[in-house]
């Protein structure tokens, strides 16, 4: 999910982003949280960072072997729709590993 400022208020409230040292562009703009943090450091392999770094704008959100990949607000044109599912296959595919 990307940042903005909200996130970076509720990080002060007590959320915990989860960062990467050596992915500092992608811990800059987004905002990654569970409850299970190795396991998530485990899944956002370099792959999975380039893949979010190469798309801004994109949220995905898990839980179990559920994933939800979209665009925050807004709608993706029809024509595009097609090369969008193809990004959040991509994506699955690098979490998968």
């Amino acid at each position: 999910m990307p940042e903005n400022v909200f996130y970076r208020i509720a990080s002060a409230l007590g959320w915990h982003d989860i960062d990467f040292p050596e992915a500092p562009n992608f811990s800059k703009r987004f905002l990654l949280r569970g409850a299970q943090e190795h396991a998530i450091r485990a899944a956002f392999n370099p792959g999975v960072l380039d893949f979010f770094e190469r798309h801004p704008g994109v949220s995905a959100e898990g839980c179990g072997s559920q994933l939800v990949y979209y665009r925050a607000g807004r709608l993706q044109p029809p024509a595009d729709i097609r090369g969008f599912m193809r990004q959040g296959c991509e994506l699955a595919r690098l979490l998968a590993g």
